[in-house]
């Protein structure tokens, strides 16, 4: 995916919510940090809009609030105009992106 999206000139971004779930505060954290810089990937925040609308996703899909961080990367990308969501997990991204136009969620082998 990313050789596709470099290939077309998109830009690659995850929200900064996702870090919560990879970095441990561990030296292998160093190639999550190594991997954003390498691929240029933006890492951004949540602020009060992506945090009302990812709220609004998870009522909107029946989830509670330990699907959060799912819900904070649909409302980043929907807010910024649109993504393609990469994930070996795409279940609870399809149900959350489903209610975006603007969303489309790819499933990828790890």
């Amino acid at each position: 995916m990313l050789i596709v999206a470099r290939r077309e000139h998109r830009s690659i971004a995850t929200s900064v919510a996702v870090l919560a779930e990879v970095v441990r505060g561990h030296p292998r954290d160093a190639a999550v940090f190594a991997l954003l810089g390498r691929e240029s990937i933006l890492v951004m925040d949540v602020d009060q809009d992506v945090a009302v609308q990812a709220g609004r996703l998870l009522a909107g899909a029946g989830f509670g609030s330990e699907q959060a961080v799912a819900a904070f990367l649909v409302s980043t990308g929907d807010l910024a105009g649109g993504a393609v969501i990469a994930t070996v997990d795409a279940r609870d991204l399809t149900a959350l992106g489903e209610l975006c136009a603007r969303i489309v969620v790819r499933s990828v082998q790890p």
